[in-house]
């Protein structure tokens, strides 16, 4: 007994192949399976991460569409917690095989955990207990679809939350299997065959868990428009025109010329007012998805009036009282018969941009130009 004892505990034959393996599996998921000979695994691993990597790259260099909305934000930073998990899964699972028993069911089940931590529910399919996968699933989708109705802060939180719950569900069903299969009796933790692995693993755990929490506070962003109410706006006539102030953003405007009037205060606009010849003017402020690119803001901006159903002209850049900015130019249709111009004038920012859209009828815009063009001098945002 004793004898056996001491086997169980003598340093592996492959230790140091176990620890390359293992650090391998932490710098580039896949290369260490296929070192220890599982290659289907390896295989898997290192295309999930050669495409997910290549995609996020991608994204992160020059921006890709699909994940340039809220709902696209939002599986991109899933993207990146899941590059993650394949790193720590890579390592913890190599750093294990060491000391796993034969024929036991702990390589499924780290495998199962990881399906789980990519898409909830997925996991439940990959050990065949089918009845439980689909309210995995259904949360992962109900989740999606929350996502593409705007961005919220606690979103990742919840989903984070969700994957978790859902993963210490699946194990203990696991493990409530294994136990039936033994006669009610779990096998006790696996020990570790290659300390070193390990201690390698371990850190490749703590890099997945800070890597993770960075990729969830980046999607928590917070914005400096945020909770400001119609009395955080200062609206002021002058000889100049109609003036507006927005102290707390040190943002103002004039509304140059007579005839302009302030409208009521909407949801999401800063100020709105209209012109006694048909023009009209916003002022906003909104905020550009977590990893996504400042200057693919006005990408995004042409892309979603072009869906509204107007006709980009060109785009030109400026210098607002020294600071960047862009005007967009389009034409297009107000109601079946009121053909207008309309100006989009950004300001991006590092996680937000302000806006200034100006519009009027296309026969009064050759007399209102340089009132428009005036009030869009006039715009200040520090």
């Amino acid at each position: 007994m004793a004898g056996a004892a001491r086997r169980r505990t003598a340093p592996h034959p492959d230790a140091r192949r176990v620890v390359v393996a293992t650090l391998l599996g932490a710098l580039l998921p896949g290369a260490g399976h296929l070192l220890m000979g599982a290659r289907r695994l390896g295989c898997a691993l290192l295309l999930g991460e050669l495409v997910g990597g290549a995609a996020a790259a991608w994204h992160l260099a020059s921006g890709l569409q699909p994940f340039e909305s809220p709902q696209g934000s939002f599986l991109f930073g899933v993207l990146l917690r899941g590059l993650l998990c394949l790193h720590g899964y890579a390592a913890i699972d190599l750093s294990f095989r060491a000391s796993d028993e034969p024929g036991g069911e702990g390589p499924g089940r780290r495998l199962a955990l990881l399906c789980h931590l990519l898409l909830p529910g997925a996991g439940y399919v990959v050990a065949r207990l089918w009845l439980r996968a689909a309210p995995g699933i259904g949360i992962s989708g109900l989740i999606v679809v929350l996502a593409s109705r705007g961005h919220h802060r606690l979103l990742d939180l919840i989903y984070v939350g969700a994957q978790l719950a859902l993963a210490a569900g699946l194990y203990h069903q696991l493990r409530l299997r294994e136990a039936r299969r033994l006669g009610d009796t779990l096998p006790p933790p696996p020990r570790p065959g290659v300390p070193a692995a390990q201690i390698v693993a371990l850190v490749a755990f703590l890099g997945v868990t800070v890597g993770c929490g960075y990729v969830v506070e980046r999607r928590m962003p917070s914005y400096p428009f945020e909770g400001l109410t119609p009395q955080d706006v200062r609206v002021t006539p002058s000889r100049h025109g109609v003036r507006v102030q927005v102290p707390r953003l040190e943002l103002s405007l004039i509304a140059a010329g007579e005839g302009w009037s302030a409208e009521e205060h909407r949801p999401g606009i800063l100020f709105a007012a209209r012109h006694a010849q048909g023009a009209s003017l916003l002022v906003g402020a909104e905020p550009i998805p977590p990893f996504v690119r400042a200057d693919r803001y006005v990408e995004h901006l042409r892309r979603r009036m072009v869906d509204e159903g107007f006709t980009h002209q060109r785009t030109l850049p400026l210098l607002l009282h020294g600071v960047p900015a862009v005007q967009l130019r389009f034409t297009g249709m107000q109601g079946p018969s009121h053909p207008i111009d309309q100006w989009a004038i950004a300001v991006p920012r590092h996680d937000f941009a302000y806006v200034l859209m100006v519009n009027c009828h296309r026969r009064q815009c050759p007399a209102l130009a340089p009132q428009l063009e005036r009030t869009r001098d006039s715009f200040r945002v520090p």
